[in-house]
């Protein structure tokens, strides 16, 4: 409130724009996430797109990550001087998640710009396409899941009671994967280098992160590489039950914080910014 010429000037309070924004943020959160046979059938016509006229299809990725893991499994094992039975399938359990997280952040930066005629064209809810992209990520994921099925024939791995505890992280990891995609989403709509620069930090990520290394040679650089590396937490929710053993209570305590923090951060982004990104697009 404030005087002007001797009147008394009211000025008009933000409380029914922002719980106006707020309305339409949950609306677009609730219809987009109904309507999962759109967004279902278009993650998968994207897995069928990007593979058209393949003889293998998504196969063709998940041929190429055999022949990784298998090369540098052996590898690694010999200049380590690591045992092949349990180095090949602690390499090729982490890898698989790594591959499922990373794609998932660095897709999540085309989340709109990938969609940008269709956006303009039409009034759909932005979940449509961050749910398009989690499941597509998803569909890919279990195609590479053969890798492990062919490691677990061919090594010793147990399957036992810890197992199903891997298809807990994987909802776990699509849950984050949703706050992600309307975060990176949003501002790789506004800034379009954004991607480029996600995926240098991911490079180093996969060297610093105990995917490629085992956790036991990190040594006095435990703290930084792996209690306080979020990554490594939710790679290790998936890979834990993988190889028979269930994770730590520190991993799922540490994934729960990130997971909330997460959300109330992407939610703080996608409700200020949502009614702009159709301009930046």
């Amino acid at each position: 409130m404030s005087r002007v010429d001797g009147l008394v000037a009211v000025r008009p309070s933000k409380a029914p724009k922002n719980l106006a924004l707020l309305k339409n943020t949950f609306v677009d959160i609730v219809s987009g996430l109904t309507m999962w046979p759109l967004w279902t059938r278009m993650g998968w016509m994207e897995v069928r797109r990007r593979y058209r006229r393949t003889f293998l299809g998504p196969f063709w990725a998940t041929a190429s990550m055999a022949i990784f893991i298998g090369a540098l499994g052996i590898l690694y094992a010999t200049l380590w001087n690591q045992d092949v039975n349990v180095y090949v399938p602690y390499l090729t359990t982490g890898f698989l998640v790594w591959v499922l997280i990373s794609t998932l952040i660095i897709e999540s930066c085309m989340n709109f710009v990938q969609w940008e005629v269709y956006i303009k064209q039409k009034s759909a809810p932005y979940t449509l396409f961050v749910c398009t992209t989690v499941y597509r990520n998803l569909v890919v994921f279990v195609h590479h899941l053969l890798v492990y099925v062919v490691v677990v024939l061919m090594f010793d791995i147990p399957i036992g009671i810890y197992t199903p505890l891997a298809l807990v992280g994987v909802i776990i990891i699509a849950v984050n994967g949703m706050w992600i995609g309307y975060m990176f989403g949003i501002i790789g709509a506004r800034f379009r280098d954004i991607p480029q620069l996600v995926m240098s930090v991911l490079q180093i990520m996969l060297f610093v992160t105990p995917i490629l290394w085992p956790v036991n040679f990190s040594g006095r650089v435990r703290t930084v590489f792996v209690d306080f590396n979020p990554i490594y937490h939710f790679i290790e929710i998936v890979r834990a039950p993988l190889l028979g053993h269930a994770p730590t209570a520190g991993n799922y305590i540490f994934v729960a914080v990130v997971t909330v923090v997460g959300w109330i951060v992407g939610l703080f982004v996608f409700n200020r910014a949502r009614p702009h990104v159709v301009h930046w697009l």
